[in-house]
């Protein structure tokens, strides 16, 4: 419990939070950017075919 103690789980669990928010914003920002260029590269493919 003496570990428990010295870490404070409120600080814990808030710093994880906050790891766990900016892991997913930059992870939602590379889904968009990569879906923005299949998007991109799919019309030049679909141009190139025609």
């Amino acid at each position: 419990m003496a570990f428990y103690s010295c870490l404070s789980p409120y600080n814990l669990i808030k710093s994880y939070f906050l790891f766990i928010t900016l892991f997913a914003t930059l992870f939602i920002t590379l889904l968009k950017i990569w879906n923005k260029n299949l998007k991109t590269k799919l019309k030049i493919d679909s141009l190139l075919q025609k």
